[in-house]
Formats: C-alpha cells, structure tokens, sequence
C-alpha cells in the first residue's frame, strides 16, 4: 500500500472517530415544540425506598420506568426538601419561549375497611405547585401559583385497584420564559412537603415551545388525550402544524347558560381567553377554515372540563364523547372519541384530536352541545396535516417534534 492510501486511510479512521463521538442535544429553537425528559436531567439526591425484608430505608436511583409516561421513565421519591431537577438547555439565540411541565400528582386519600384491611376507597388528588415545588430558569423564579397538577380522582372506582394513582400524568402550562443565547439552567425544587409530610409529584418531562395543553396520558382515558411524547436527544418526527383556530374568535351560537357572554379570560389558554358557560343544548362553535389542499387532516380541539360538582361546587372530571357533544365538517358527522378530560379549576388543558379530511378551500367545522349536564371549556382548534392522532393522543414517539406553521 503506498504512503498516498495509508495517509487517506490514516483520515478516514480520524473522521468515524470524531463522528462516534458525536452527542446529539436537541435545542430549543424558535418554532419548535421540543420535550427533554426528567431522566434526561441532573438530579442531587438519591430515593430512599423502604425494604419491607429489611425494614430499613435504602438507597436508589430516582429514575422508575413508567410504560405512562412519555420516554418510557420518571422521576419519582421527590418529596424531600432540598430535592432538585436540573436541565440544561441549549438555544441558538435569545427567545422567548413557552414552558409545560407534565406530571402526576402523588397525594392520595384512602380508607380502609378495619376488618378485612381492604382499602374501600383511594383518591388521588390535586398537587399544589406553589405549595410544594420552586422552579427557577437561569436563576429567575417561576411564578407558580394557581398551577395544579390535576389527580386522578377515585382509582379504585376507576380501575378497580389502587394502581393508576401514580401515573395520572398532566401537562401544566407555565407560561413564557426568557432564554439566553447558549446554556440555559432550569432548575426544580422541593420547598415543602406539604399537609401530609411528603407530599409530591412524580415528574415526567418539562416542554418548550407552543403551549398544546395535553394530558400525557395516563391510564385513565385509555391514554387518550395525551401530550406529545418524546425523548430528548432521539430521533425527531414533525407535526405540521396548518394553523391555530381560537374559540373566542369563531362564531358562537346559543345562549350561556350563565351570565351573558361565552367569552372568559384564561392566563392559561393559547390566546389568554377561552370559551365557557357553554351548558346549553344546541350551544355551537362555528370555525371556518382554509386550507390550500384537499386532503387528509388532524383536527386537535383543545378542551378542559367545564363540569361542576353541586356537592361540593367545584370543578369536576367528566368523559367527553359523542352523547355530549357532536362535531361536524362540512356538516358531516365524525367520531367523536372518548376522553377524560380532569378537574382543574376549569382549564386543565386536554388534546383532543380527531382524524379527518378537508376540501381545498373552506371549511366549516362545527362543535355542538348535545346533553349539558357534562359540556368542556374549548381553548382552540389547531390542524396539522396528515392523520397524526397517535402523536397528539398519548403517542409515545421520540425526539423533538417539530411545529411547522
């Protein structure tokens, strides 16, 4: 082999070198929606689990893996002060962008039959932010209060176990945050451990770009209604996104069945206002929509439950589906699926998306109320092409997922 081959040779093994070195780190960039995963991040402590061989506490990774949440693990055991989850996130430029947390409230309430010590009854309920957690981006706190991460309500009536009270994972929309061109360090904390010592949340992702309001998943609503999935760093699918429909500025037919406007002010809808008081049959929201192809389309309504409890006159869980409301395009009828959509003070998010086609041109998309004893709060309508439910609805598909307006 002459020097000329060996010295290509020589180049050629430098270059697979360099590129098997390669780290691939998704970066927050502007258009982009892009999940990086809890047990992605930096964690300072170690989860202390008890033994019940041993009857003594041990030491574990934090990491559970967690079929439910959106890379297949958690973080979970974050329930002493002084607990904290870092991640570090890089950015091209100066932005501002949106910031989701999604997780599962682990606060339960339990009784237990004192003869045969079977519980009769487990509720997993709501997880005050403020009360529990700090979260700072780049050393700059997190206004969190008034975010809650909704529980799952009575998991023995639901599931006939106590299982499915940790995984009940919820996107809680934070609202904007500064980035800095470069390294940015977002960092949540333990502050107190609430009513019941060790309150906690067990914590599955944070999500930076548009807000899309979804619930992860979870096992009640079949994971539907589930937020994109993800894993940072792994291979990116896109979401071409059409366009973004506000409720508040289609046309809206009835009459509330509160006060005199369907329009309320919402810090945490897509454009600050959202519409309820829609429990009255025949109350409608007329979107009409252009697109410049015919073709197949997602439609993603993005709903909270707008349902109370007269018990207790707080907001309530109710199950969307097609005995409540009925949605039309172009005046024909399309399935409408089932979905949990949780309590959550009247705007707890959820994707609810709904596969479809669309003629070039316009198009009148219409969402009727049929029964108003369970009627949703409706944020917006957004459309991506392409049939892409399993990716807004409890989808578990990795990397970054792309919004391309």
């Amino acid at each position: 082999m002459t020097n000329k081959y060996k010295k290509i040779l020589a180049l050629l093994l430098v270059l697979l070198v360099c590129l098997s070195c390669c780290v691939v780190v998704a970066s927050a960039d502007e258009g982009q929606t892009t999940i990086y995963e809890a047990e992605d991040a930096t964690t300072n402590y170690k989860a202390q689990i008890f033994n019940w061989e041993t009857w003594q506490n041990e030491e574990s990774d934090p990491v559970e893996s967690n079929a439910n949440a959106s890379g297949g693990k958690n973080i979970g055991y974050f329930n002493a002060i002084g607990n904290s989850i870092t991640w570090t996130i890089p950015s091209d430029s100066a932005q501002t962008i949106n910031l989701s947390i999604v997780a599962a409230s682990c606060i339960n309430a339990m009784e237990m039959d004192q003869t045969t010590y079977q519980l009769t009854s487990l509720v997993n309920m709501d997880f005050d932010m403020a009360s529990h957690w700090s979260l700072t981006v780049n050393g700059t706190p997190v206004d969190l209060t008034g975010k809650v991460v909704a529980g799952a309500g009575d998991v023995l009536a639901t599931h006939g176990s106590q299982w499915g009270c940790y995984d009940h994972y919820v996107t809680v929309d934070l609202g904007e945050i500064d980035l800095v061109a470069g390294d940015n360090v977002i960092v949540l904390s333990v502050t107190g451990l609430g009513a019941n010592n060790g309150e906690t949340a067990n914590v599955d992702c944070i999500i930076l770009g548009e807000h899309s309001g979804g619930n992860q998943g979870g096992n009640q609503g079949g994971n539907q209604g589930g937020n994109q999935g993800g894993n940072q760093g792994g291979e990116g699918q896109e979401l071409n996104l059409v366009g973004k429909w506000e409720a508040e500025d289609a046309e809206i037919v009835g009459t509330p069945n509160y006060g005199s406007t369907f329009i309320e002010d919402k810090a945490s809808a897509s454009g600050g206002k959202s519409v309820g008081y829609f429990g009255t049959n025949g109350n409608k929201i007329n979107w009409t929509v252009n697109v410049d192809q015919a073709g197949d389309y997602t439609l993603n309504f993005i709903l909270a439950s707008g349902a109370m409890d007269f018990t207790t006159f707080q907001n309530s869980d109710m199950t969307l589906s097609g005995s409540y409301v009925s949605i039309t395009v172009n005046g024909q009828s399309v399935t409408v699926p089932e979905v949990l959509l949780p309590a959550g003070n009247y705007e707890n998010w959820q994707n609810v998306p709904i596969e479809t086609t669309l003629q070039a041109g316009e198009n009148t998309i219409s969402l009727e109320v049929l029964d108003s004893t369970a009627t949703p709060n409706v944020d917006c309508l957004d459309i991506y092409e392409g049939h892409v439910a399993s990716k807004l609805g409890g989808g578990q598909g990795g990397g970054s997922q792309e919004l391309n307006e």
